[in-house]
């Protein structure tokens, strides 16, 4: 990251080092850094990405072939890391117009960024696969859904404090990116050379539009998660990088801005990480509840099998309910899943008859009554055989 920053800035200041935290301040990461076994891995690939980036080399060959290993080896880890990739690069772009630099050496770092990513996917398909959605007369129109519920998904961080504040920092960097836009009109180039500038300086903020679910919009198994926004990272980062650009260096209280939303994702990730800990303790209870039943109902006592069917809570948590009427992206951006199972029963004692994950049948669920009939699970006996059935929660999860 170091060297990042001063790859970006030749005498770094503290306001400059917040230009690039978004990387790694971004709320919609957080569902996927919250999983105990891919939050690693996708942390690691995002680092990979970022070292693809800043390596530089004399030699040509390992200048491409270096940052094409560390590509393929963080798409293995998530392919995801795709869209920081390409974000970087779109921001990389700006950045060299900003500093005017010669359309020739614009070319050339495309060129160079494009290599590295063809050797990165070459290197990736001798190991991995990447199911693309079928390109059909459906095609089109599924792309427009997928854009549409994305979309819907975003706006849940825009409460009425985020949404100010959203407009504050679009007005603050809008004058920085039209003077830039002119500027590159009115260099001293020819008229080919000036509208390629102007309409590769207008297509990016599109581009980095895209690349918030990028390569999530042509999977074929498209769930809308919100682990798969990495690329909102990178939108953030050009904004960052537009409100502290040259225009507004003799202006350090303008430059200030970017504090308040720095503050606001760390603000965020607190109260997530609390409507975890929430989460967790509800998980907790209902285990405890489970296993006690289990333990001491005379009717379980000889039963040797049992039928796990497993609900999970779907964030349903009146302990959090008024952050989830605030915050309502945290309710999006929960992926941590509570839900009792054998193994968990397992770590609390519960080691005696064998456990079933397969749903129960109907026979099971109409053959008689449950003896226990709790507000997370009911548990019913049919012929030496046990039957768990973890609930479906429909009430709402608001305090009376």
């Amino acid at each position: 990251m170091f060297k990042w920053v001063r790859d970006c800035f030749a005498t770094p200041t503290v306001i400059d080092c917040l230009v690039v935290l978004p990387l790694w301040y971004n709320p919609f990461l957080l569902q996927s850094l919250s999983s105990h076994y891919d939050g690693p891995i996708i942390a690691l690939g995002i680092a990979l990405i970022v070292f693809a980036i800043v390596y530089d080399s004399p030699s040509m060959v390992r200048k491409l072939a270096i940052p094409g290993l560390m590509i393929a080896c963080a798409l293995a880890s998530s392919t995801t890391s795709l869209n920081v990739f390409l974000g970087l690069c779109c921001v990389e772009c700006m950045r060299a117009l900003i500093q005017q630099r010669i359309p020739g050496f614009i070319g050339r770092l495309m060129m160079i960024r494009l290599t590295q990513l063809l050797c990165g996917l070459c290197l990736y398909a001798t190991v991995g696969a990447y199911d693309l959605l079928t390109m059909d007369s459906h095609w089109l129109a599924e792309i427009i859904r997928r854009l549409a519920l994305l979309h819907q998904n975003v706006g849940f961080l825009f409460n009425t404090g985020t949404t100010w504040l959203a407009i504050a920092l679009l007005l603050v960097a809008l004058p920085g990116y039209v003077s830039h836009v002119l500027n590159a009109f009115r260099r001293p180039n020819g008229v080919a050379r000036k509208a390629v500038a102007v309409l590769f300086y207008l297509s990016l903020p599109v581009a980095l539009l895209l690349l918030i679910p990028g390569t999530a919009l042509l999977a074929n198994d498209f769930a809308g998660r919100a682990g798969t926004l990495t690329g909102f990272s990178t939108l953030l980062i050009a904004l960052f990088f537009l409100i502290n650009t040259h225009a507004w260096k003799q202006h350090d209280a303008v430059r200030l801005v970017l504090i308040l939303p720095v503050v606001c994702m760390l603000s965020f990730s607190y109260a997530y990480a609390r409507v975890l800990i929430l989460q967790k303790e509800l998980g907790t209870y209902v285990l405890f509840s489970l296993a006690y039943d289990i333990d001491t109902l005379p009717d379980l006592q000889n039963i040797d099998t049992f039928h796990f069917d497993s609900q999970p809570l779907q964030n349903w948590l009146p302990a959090a309910s008024g952050t989830f009427e605030k915050l309502p992206a945290i309710k999006y951006i929960m992926n941590v899943d509570e839900r009792a199972t054998p193994a968990r029963l397992q770590r609390v004692g519960i080691t005696r008859g064998e456990w079933l994950t397969s749903p129960c049948t109907a026979q099971d669920l109409t053959s008689s009554a449950p003896i226990v009939d709790r507000t997370f699970y009911s548990i019913k006996v049919h012929q030496q055989t046990g039957c768990i059935v973890m609930k479906k929660i429909t009430t709402p999860d608001t305090y009376i």
